[in-house]
């Protein structure tokens, strides 16, 4: 696992630890959504929070005046100390693990499918059986996504499990088969 990925699972699992009721969580999740939404669609404040150049302080009053008195408390203090730590860039990251997290508390199951092509409904739901079937579980939510560089098929990521079904993984496997 990527450094990156593990400290944002860190960062989720910190946060959901002290949010603890579950009502509460689901808030929080609303507000991180939110709050990622906000950073990417207003390009200076990506800037701002990116740049090391910026005082910490300066970082903090502008998380204040965006979201001071509209987000949980615990959330303000959250995001005060990913500015302090300089982790402040792996809030997308820390969002994902958080829904995941949140998620599996309600009993369901997250799962990553990527295609080559958009998949529509009917694929998805039907993809979402077979894999409540092979896992034995009975809320499993999709997030679909496409990557073309993946030729074809379909490669489906749950926690750290993957089912790679693409072409480009099966040349992969078969590359690594011919240079032994």
């Amino acid at each position: 696992m990527h450094e990156s990925k593990r400290v944002s699972k860190n960062y989720a699992l910190a946060l959901f630890e002290l949010i603890g009721i579950i009502q509460e969580q689901e808030i929080v999740l609303n507000e991180l959504t939110v709050i990622n939404e906000t950073i990417t669609i207003v390009k200076q404040a990506k800037d701002v929070f990116h740049n090391p150049s910026i005082s910490k302080d300066v970082k903090k009053e502008l998380i204040k005046k965006l979201f001071q008195g509209k987000i949980n408390q615990n959330l303000l203090n959250f995001l005060f100390i990913l500015v302090d730590n300089q982790r402040f860039n792996l809030l997308q990251d820390v969002k994902e693990h958080f829904q995941r997290l949140v998620n599996k508390s309600k009993g369901m199951t997250f799962a990553e499918v990527s295609s080559a092509c958009e998949l529509d409904k009917s694929a998805i739901d039907s993809l979402k059986k077979r894999l409540e079937q092979l896992l034995g579980e009975e809320n499993i939510l999709i997030e679909a996504k496409t990557d073309p560089a993946l030729i074809g098929g379909v490669k489906v990521k749950i926690n750290d499990l993957v089912y790679d079904g693409s072409v480009r993984g099966r040349l992969e496997g078969l590359k690594r088969k011919l240079e032994y």
